[in-house]
């Protein structure tokens, strides 16, 4: 069984975008430790694996398992690409000596170069 595959018949996009929610929400807006956010991802992703299978069996808890917690591995994924872009872009700036620019400094260099 490739990779493909087994996303094809384990992944369900919905309930990953569920997650993602859910687990984003309880990070930035609630008193929790981070430890319980992979936990919630995967029960609520089995509770919401059933319901979109309209079943309870084995597989469709997997279902839901697996995409709920490749939300939070998504999550993860996303903020490692935007710190490392930032701290690209602040290295950058660091060794031209200005400051980081202005959103308006953004918009222009970006229309010159366009």
């Amino acid at each position: 069984m490739t990779i493909q595959t087994f996303i094809e018949m384990y992944y369900m996009p919905v309930v990953a975008a569920i997650c993602f929610g859910v687990g984003y929400v309880v990070k930035h807006w609630m008193p929790t430790d981070n430890k319980w956010i992979p936990t919630i991802g995967a029960i609520l992703g089995a509770i919401l694996g059933c319901l979109a299978c309209h079943e309870l069996s084995v597989e469709a808890v997997a279902k839901g398992i697996i995409s709920g917690l490749s939300a939070t591995g998504l999550y993860e994924l996303v903020t490692e690409h935007i710190e490392a872009h930032d701290m690209e872009a602040e290295f950058l700036y660091e060794d031209e000596g200005e400051d980081e620019p202005e959103t308006d400094e953004i918009e222009e260099r970006s229309k010159a170069v366009g």
